[in-house]
């Protein structure tokens, strides 16, 4: 079970090490554009487990003034711009480099 728990901290420190650039890369028209790495460099895994099927992680970002995008309030932006997908591509992406299970994951 030590190993298990080992094994999944040193991915979550994989992928947030390389999270910041990974997404640089994945931004671009029509979604959020890189200006200057404030939103890329706050993304972060916060939590990693195993379920039966799929790793599931949580993540966070600044929400403020970022989760505007995520057209919860009053304002309504083009779905391209939400943060939410961008943020889950790239750390499947990352992942992918480490590991072959399935990724489930949530903001929080």
């Amino acid at each position: 079970m030590n190993y298990i728990l080992f094994y999944l901290f040193k991915l979550k420190y994989l992928i947030n090490r390389s999270l910041g650039p990974a997404i640089r890369k994945n931004m671009g028209r029509p979604a959020l554009q890189n200006q200057t790495g404030r939103f890329s460099n706050s993304a972060e895994l916060v939590r990693l487990r195993q379920s039966k099927r799929t790793l599931v992680g949580e993540y966070t970002y600044q929400k403020n003034p970022y989760m505007t995008f995520e057209n919860l309030g009053t304002k309504q932006w083009p779905q391209g711009y939400n943060p939410k997908p961008l943020i889950s591509k790239s750390i499947r992406d990352v992942a992918q480099r480490h590991v072959e299970a399935k990724f489930t994951l949530r903001r929080i």
